[in-house]
């Protein structure tokens, strides 16, 4: 519970127990009364002890298993936290089939994996919008080619070789990847750190920048732009010399309607 205030032992059916920095922001202090709204109604409780170190795992406050007998009776048992020998503890959980015994460490790992199972549904619906970018950044540059047909003919006229084509439009989709990344990097941060500040009430008050998983999806979008960019940029290289049908046995003949001025 880290450094306690006053008596845990002693919260009776009228006490209560609270966070000592959530305390201080609504002005409290030992022997403050505070309304507290049970399944019973509103009632009248005394803050009677405050800690700093558990609002992650028992919330910002709590109120003694007394006064839960005395306002909400019947009530189930969700979780028990206790300090004994853990060898006694599942000795006597053994007698109820649907309890799991977990020391601290097997706790955490438990609620991590509750965590865990929401980011993967996000990093699903992540790689469902990035096969949809896909196919957006494809079609764009299958249009933009066809559009630039003349042009991509003067260019090679002029002296691009095949490859060289090949590589501007793969360099083209990838820094449209990377805007697209950018900027969708620069929304969620600011939405994530705005989720952050209006869950503090919730207990989720630190905001991390994952600075690795970031650079890991820029990588990704960089390389997928690569990769949608493999069928337009050879259809890009294909264009012939005159600006209109494919080219298959250079050299071939430029046509002189195909130039500006011509």
């Amino acid at each position: 519970m880290g450094t306690v205030t006053g008596n845990l032992a002693a919260l009776g059916a009228d006490g209560l127990a609270v966070d000592a920095d959530y305390a201080t922001e609504h002005g409290w202090a030992l022997g403050t009364v505070v309304e507290v709204t049970l399944a019973s109604g509103s009632q009248p409780f005394v803050v009677r002890a405050t800690y700093d170190n558990a609002s992650e795992w028992v919330n910002k406050y709590f109120v003694d298993i007394a006064a839960y007998d005395r306002f909400a009776p019947d009530q189930l048992d969700f979780r028990v936290y206790l300090i004994g020998d853990e060898a006694a503890v599942e000795a006597v959980a053994a007698a109820y089939p649907s309890a799991d015994v977990l020391d601290a460490d097997e706790f955490l790992v438990q609620v991590n994996s509750e965590i865990d199972m929401l980011l993967g549904v996000i990093y699903a619906l992540l790689a469902l919008a990035v096969l949809i970018a896909l196919l957006g950044i494809a079609n764009t540059l299958a249009l933009s080619i066809f559009e630039r047909t003349r042009e991509l003919g003067l260019l090679r006229a002029v002296g691009m070789i095949r490859n060289q084509v090949r590589s501007t439009i793969r360099w083209e989709a990838i820094m449209i990847a990377l805007f697209g990344t950018s900027l969708g990097l620069a929304v969620g941060s600011f939405f994530g750190w705005a989720s952050v500040r209006a869950l503090r009430s919730e207990g989720i008050d630190h905001f991390t920048y994952p600075v690795g998983n970031i650079i890991v999806v820029t990588v990704i979008a960089g390389l997928a732009g690569a990769i949608a960019a493999i069928v337009p940029a050879r259809r890009a290289a294909r264009t012939s010399h005159d600006g209109n049908a494919p080219c298959h046995r250079p050299p071939c003949p430029i046509s002189r309607g195909s130039l500006p001025g011509r």
